[in-house]
């Protein structure tokens, strides 16, 4: 079955809200600490069945004047007993535009890595992804008191040597901070390898919501709120 990643961010604080999948049957797989107890990013996983979901849902802020945002990738030819080759890896800092995502080290040939990067406050409308990435998804969820935004791509290694991600380019000036994370999805045996057939992205914008709504399976472009 296809594998899903959702990769978010939102605020906590005083107002209840949180990040990650509040669809059934997600498994939480990495947080980072961020430089703020108020920001939160999380990335959340789910292997699909013979029915696979036609949407997730993501946590909102609770509050309506701070955002949140996800970007989903949708893999196939996944390992579904083990879809991460190694812990993934997490890194933040509390100052700087630009996420890092941190360096990873895999144990089996030829897996993809999925970086990715949250930064708030964003205005981030035009991420750049690490030199050698693809499959850039990013979005920006402009809150009026807190935004933030996310970003992911893709990278198809040969080999199982360490790989180190270059920094996204969220486009801004900001020095507030960041949060990264990034993850070396386990190539299914016999098959050829990870690939990623749908990708999106989500968020909340001037909204109170508890919860984000978007089409998943093979939609390319999509996610909307």
């Amino acid at each position: 079955g296809d594998v899903v990643y959702l990769w978010g961010a939102s605020l906590n604080g005083d107002f209840g809200g949180q990040a990650g999948a509040v669809t059934a049957g997600y498994s939480e797989i990495a947080d980072p600490s961020w430089f703020s107890i108020n920001n939160l990013a999380r990335v959340d996983r789910k292997v699909m069945g013979s029915s696979p979901d036609s949407s997730v849902v993501g946590m909102g802020s609770g509050a309506a004047d701070f955002g949140s945002a996800y970007v989903a990738f949708v893999f196939r030819g996944v390992d579904t007993t083990t879809p991460e080759d190694v812990t993934p890896t997490t890194a933040a800092s509390g100052s700087g535009n630009n996420p890092d995502p941190p360096s990873i080290d895999p144990v089996t040939d030829d897996c993809v890595i999925l970086a990715l990067g949250a930064q708030s406050p964003s205005g981030a409308s035009s991420y750049t992804a690490p030199a050698g990435y693809g499959n850039l998804e990013s979005v920006d969820a402009l809150g009026s008191v807190q935004p933030f935004s996310v970003a992911g791509a893709t990278r198809q290694l040969s080999g199982s040597a360490a790989e180190n991600p270059a920094a996204f380019n969220a486009g801004v000036s900001s020095t507030a901070g960041w949060a990264a994370v990034t993850i070396a999805l386990r190539p299914a045996a016999g098959g050829g390898g990870p690939t990623v057939p749908g990708q999106g992205k989500l968020h909340q914008v001037e909204s109170g919501s508890a919860g984000l709504v978007a089409g998943l399976q093979g939609i390319e472009e999509g996610f909307s709120p």
